[in-house]
């Protein structure tokens, strides 16, 4: 073979498996978190549920971010049922989005003050959202991409001040929670802005907590 040929197929071969080497990393340290008074013993069976469920998401992938928005948000909903307490709904979100590979990254980190702020405080004070982010490579998923392949995935969580849906993906009333997905596209390959800050995602103090808890119906 000739040497030029193979030292191209070599770099090839390189590209592709540093391309999916980010995919050993589990991010274990982001499964031992608990959640006031959910422990992290709850936390994780949570978690294992929202294994089993996955293929809510998972068997019916669709280019539309508004379809798969709804499929994630199915998957929460089937796990947070007759649950309306801010805590658990909180455990049970990222168990939701844990349990599909994605990694937490920050709360708030894409508003303003880069999420500097208390974001329950801030929502008490007029923010109407408090946006828990993550990123999700597709691949564990079932999305086929060589690149890009990170989407952004949030965990809206509608606050006290919170009157209207934004969007259809959006919560429809305070103290709902969605989980809205952004796709990567060669536009947006990635948002630079999402930077981790801290491994798991922050909890309301008992003193504000039932302004974020469901509202039952």
């Amino acid at each position: 073979m000739n040497k030029g040929l193979a030292a191209l197929i070599s770099l090839g071969l390189l590209g592709i498996a540093a391309n999916y080497i980010t995919l050993l990393n589990f991010h274990s340290e982001q499964d031992t978190c608990s959640f006031g008074p959910v422990s992290n013993a709850e936390y994780r069976d949570y978690l294992a549920k929202a294994r089993s469920l996955s293929g809510i998401v998972t068997s019916s992938l669709s280019a539309d971010d508004t379809s798969t928005s709804a499929n994630f948000t199915k998957l929460f909903e089937a796990l947070s049922s007759g649950k309306s307490d801010v805590y658990s709904r909180l455990a049970i979100m990222h168990a939701a989005l844990r349990s599909l590979g994605a990694e937490y990254r920050n709360t708030n980190g894409t508003y303003p003050d880069q999420g500097k702020s208390d974001p329950f405080v801030a929502a008490m004070n007029g923010l109407e959202i408090v946006a828990f982010n993550y990123v999700l490579d597709v691949f564990r998923i079932g999305a086929v991409l060589p690149w890009p392949r990170d989407a952004w995935v949030i965990g809206g969580l509608a606050g006290p001040r919170y009157y209207r849906s934004v969007g259809p993906a959006y919560p429809k009333m305070r103290g709902e929670l969605a989980i809205i997905f952004h796709g990567p596209t060669l536009e947006r390959p990635y948002r630079t802005d999402i930077e981790p800050k801290g491994i798991c995602p922050p909890i309301p103090s008992g003193e504000i907590a039932e302004n974020f808890s469901l509202l039952r119906k």
